[in-house]
Order: structure tokens, then C-alpha cells, then sequence
């Protein structure tokens, strides 16, 4: 199957397919994680490890330092007007206040630039709980709808076979345009945020209920016990007098073999009993799905 998505994963091939010369003055905007190789300049909000946004990641330090690293918020970059000769923002958009506003900003910073975001149908099999809005392309701009349910509608399926799958992450980073939005910007572009943010959704309860589910959700199919153990922690964290994030988090102590968390919680035989019969499920899924695929790949390679 052919494809015509922008090949973010690969930054050589992404700047040769922009047209941009190496010399260029870039400004990577949220690329902390994973700075944009060619980027002059790398602003990041969250910089130390705990950021709910990359599930607890911090920013590794490049070394000889470039690029430079700048914290600050997207809504309010600390540039000049053109500064830049081009700007880059993956996956950020999905996870600020103001989008309008953030827009505004990477359009006042540089001439042109590229954007990638989620898919509205993304969030809805995928999703992350910091995302705060289903975002389409429609007139060559973007279209924001702000999320309202707590939980995804279909459980957030395809995140633990993505994360288990390298042949998955390689068609994703092939595939990129299907579950994302990629625009490729010159001068300006339309930014229309359909309804504003409801008030209850910046809210402790709801952003724990969100991160509840995520973390209910990557038990459910048995995904990486370590990512759901930061959010189940988030959740507790954001309202401590709910008693359900309270057990998730206290279970996932137990999954994760938190020595000082086993220690304070004195958890009963059946817990523990429980939580080794799941830790003892997710490495022989692990374990039959490594062996199945070998065999796939064998018979049909």
C-alpha cells in the first residue's frame, strides 16, 4: 500500500521532503521527548520526569548542546515576531488550553511550518487523558471539538498492541496520516475551535477520572503495566478522596513490585495472589504472542 503521509518519524527525510535547507533556522515546539534533529531551538513546558503528558518522561539532555532548550508554553513562546525560518509542533496542539491562541503563536514565530495531531477518530480508540480536543482538517486548517467523556468509548484498544508490536509501530510511522492530522502551513492557516472547553473538565475529579480509566483501561488488556502505574498514581494523586483511584493505584504497587508501596500498604494474600496471577498473564501473553509471530513470520513471511 502506497502512502503520501509526511514521514515525521524520520527527520532527514521529513526536512528533505519540507524543502528546507539545512542552515535553516527551525524552532521545534514540544519536541522535549523527542527533539526534531534539525531544530536550532527545542521549547518544552515539562521538562523533568513526572510530565503527565509523556507518561511520566522526562527530557533527555542532548550533549554539546544543541539545540538550545527553552521552557515555555506554547500559548506564550518568548520569541520575536519571524524569528524562525520554520516551526515545528507535533503533538502538542491535543493537549493545550487555548489552541487558538497556540496557533496564533506558532503563525506569529515563523513564516511557515508543519503541525501533526491526533485524529478526532483517534481519540476514540486510542486517546491519552491529557488530550483535550478531538481535532480535524477541514479549508487547510484545523477544526478543535473539546473532549467531555472521562472514558474512551472503545476502552483505548489500540494502545497495548502498539506498544507490544514493533511491526505496528513501524506501519504507524509508515502510515502516519491515518490516525493523524499532518499540515504542511505557509503564512497562515484556519484555526477554528467549535465550542470552548467545558469548566469542569480543567477540573482535579474529572482529569482523575480520565486518568483512572487510562489506567483501568491498560489493565483491562493487559498493556504495560509500568505506563498504567503512573497514570493509576496521577488519578489518586488529582482526587485522593475517591476510593477507586485509590485501589487501582494500590494494585498497581502491588503489579509493579513497589517495595517501599508494599511495605506502608500491607496488602492481604488474596491482593497479592491477585496481582502475581496478573503480572503472570502478562508475561506468557507476552511470551505467546513473541513465539506466535515468529512462527507468522515463518509461514508467511
Amino acid at each position: 500500500m502506497e502512502t503520501t503521509a509526511w514521514p515525521t518519524a524520520d527527520h532527514d527525510r521529513l526536512l528533505a521532503r519540507l524543502g528546507l535547507d539545512p542552515a535553516a533556522r527551525i524552532l521545534d515546539v514540544g519536541g522535549g521527548g523527542r527533539p526534531f534533529a534539525h531544530a536550532a531551538v527545542v521549547v518544552d513546558r515539562d521538562l523533568e520526569a513526572g510530565s503527565r503528558h509523556r507518561d511520566g518522561a522526562g527530557v533527555p539532555r542532548a550533549p554539546g548542546g544543541r539545540p538550545a532548550l527553552v521552557r515555555a508554553d506554547i500559548q506564550a513562546l518568548p520569541f520575536a515576531d519571524k524569528s524562525f525560518d520554520f516551526v515545528i509542533c507535533l503533538h502538542v496542539l491535543e493537549h493545550v488550553a487555548d489552541p487558538r491562541r497556540a496557533c496564533g503563536e506558532l503563525m506569529r514565530v515563523a513564516p511557515a511550518g508543519f503541525i501533526e495531531v491526533p485524529r478526532k477518530w483517534t481519540e476514540y480508540y486510542a486517546g491519552h487523558p491529557t488530550h483535550r480536543w478531538l481535532i480535524s482538517e477541514a479549508g487547510g486548517g484545523l477544526v478543535f471539538e473539546p473532549v467531555t467523556a472521562a472514558e474512551s468509548p472503545f476502552l483505548n484498544f489500540a494502545l497495548p498492541p502498539l506498544w507490544d508490536s514493533p511491526e505496528l509501530r513501524d506501519r504507524l510511522a509508515k502510515y502516519t496520516d491515518i490516525p493523524c492530522v499532518q499540515l504542511a502551513w505557509e503564512g497562515e492557516f484556519p484555526c477554528t475551535v467549535a465550542a470552548p472547553l467545558p469548566a469542569e473538565t480543567g477540573g482535579n475529579r474529572f482529569m482523575a477520572r480520565r486518568h483512572y480509566h487510562f489506567a483501568r483501561n491498560i489493565l483491562y488488556w493487559l498493556g504495560d503495566l509500568q505506563a498504567g502505574a503512573f497514570h493509576a498514581r496521577e488519578a489518586a494523586a488529582l482526587d485522593p478522596a475517591a476510593a477507586d483511584c485509590r485501589r487501582l493505584a494500590e494494585f498497581y504497587h502491588l503489579l509493579t513490585a513497589d517495595c517501599r508501596a508494599l511495605r506502608r500498604l500491607r496488602p492481604t494474600a488474596g491482593r497479592l495472589a491477585a496481582a502475581l496471577a496478573v503480572r503472570l498473564c502478562r508475561r506468557l501473553q507476552r511470551l505467546v504472542m513473541t513465539l506466535h509471530r515468529r512462527l507468522f513470520f515463518r509461514l508467511w513471511p
